[in-house]
């Protein structure tokens, strides 16, 4: 396996991965018509662009040239209750992993590979924001070191359908 820095040729590709784990992973909480919005702003091909001219970083997972995962990291961009990010923190702007490649240690190289980065090196905090209710991702977060420190809504389609924990994790 091989993680490197997307590339704007591979954009088509991350969308349609994140696309359709994003599927597998909400169905049976949203409707169609919420995950087709919250894919359109946040997982779709132009959203990915827009993501990296505002200067998000995105690295892949290959195996035989074929994106088989992704991270995402960015500056803190949401409100949330309890604990605010600050200039010197970073965000984990989702992480996620083809499904037929769970449970080998992909999401652990690639987080293991983001905090190696000088972003999230040189940040305080870093945090991120998940379904409790997702308690592989959930469990996965608690035991890389992220604790709960706030709440987070979910809005589709401009109204809140639910609310993600918030989680950070201190550089030390």
């Amino acid at each position: 396996m091989l993680i490197e820095k997307l590339t704007t040729q591979d954009i088509e590709e991350l969308a349609t991965l994140a696309q359709k784990t994003y599927r597998q992973t909400f169905s049976h909480s949203m409707t169609i018509k919420e995950i087709d919005d919250i894919i359109l702003s946040t997982k779709s091909v132009d959203a990915f662009k827009q993501f990296l001219k505002d200067g998000d970083d995105f690295f892949v997972a290959k195996k035989a040239r074929k994106i088989i995962g992704y991270i995402g990291m960015q500056k803190p961009n949401f409100k949330m209750s309890g604990r605010n990010p600050t200039s010197k923190d970073q965000a984990l702007k989702g992480i996620y992993v083809d499904k037929k490649y769970h449970h080998q240690g992909i999401g652990r190289q690639l987080m293991d590979y983001a905090f190696d980065q000088p972003r999230f090196k040189q940040a305080e905090n870093v945090y991120l924001c998940v379904w409790e209710e997702n308690k592989p991702a959930y469990n996965f977060y608690l035991n890389y070191g992220f604790k709960k420190v706030g709440t987070y809504d979910v809005i589709a389609n401009g109204k809140v359908i639910g609310t993600d924990q918030v989680m950070m994790k201190a550089n030390s």
